[in-house]
């Protein structure tokens, strides 16, 4: 373990990841980024909320959560067909600046990695509240009081507009399954 990941491990102990519900779920470990209405990071709140493009590179990221993205693909998703010729320099200190603010991954490694042409965020499940959402939609248990009331809580992390930071084009596509699994609660 680096020196860096360790004193930011030893400055997690500060903060405290919040339940965002489900919490009898056998994979749930409370929810860190919030992206069913404005993207915040309740699992740090000491850390500034991320803003313009950086906000929407982490929910970019946050598409796809531990999957690698290329780098063209980062920047098409935030300048279009017409990136400025420091689009590359631009994401990397973006990436640099949310690595600041993040926290540590569960297993205590890096949250947001980088390797020569991608990035990815590591989460676990429940740590994602969209993924919280499509789990508590997809799960049945045999006891319907229970089920109700996972649903219910699944429901309240429901905040607006998903990843409302991504640019109105690519917005529609990547909230509409989001929508339907709300609607299929409702």
């Amino acid at each position: 373990m680096t020196s860096r990941v360790r004193e930011r491990t030893a400055a997690q102990g500060r903060h405290r990841v919040i339940s965002g519900g489900l919490a009898d779920t056998d994979v749930h470990c409370g929810v860190v980024f919030t992206v069913l209405g404005p993207l915040e990071l309740p699992g740090v709140p000491d850390a500034p909320r991320p803003c313009g493009k950086q906000a929407a590179l982490l929910a970019f990221l946050l598409l796809r959560p531990n999957a690698w993205v290329g780098a063209d693909e980062i920047c098409d998703a935030l300048w279009g067909a017409a990136p400025p010729a420091s689009a590359d320099r631009n994401v990397k200190t973006y990436v640099w600046q949310l690595r600041r603010v993040l926290p540590v991954a569960a297993d205590g490694g890096e949250r947001l990695q980088g390797r020569r042409g991608g990035y990815r965020i590591r989460t676990t499940p429940g740590e994602l509240d969209a993924t919280v959402l499509e789990q508590a939609v997809g799960r049945v248990d045999a006891d319907p009081a229970v089920t109700v009331s996972r649903l219910q809580e699944a429901l309240a992390l429901w905040r607006g507009r998903p990843y409302p930071e991504l640019p109105e084009a690519g917005t529609p596509v990547v909230g509409a399954p989001l929508e339907q699994g709300r609607w299929q609660l409702l």
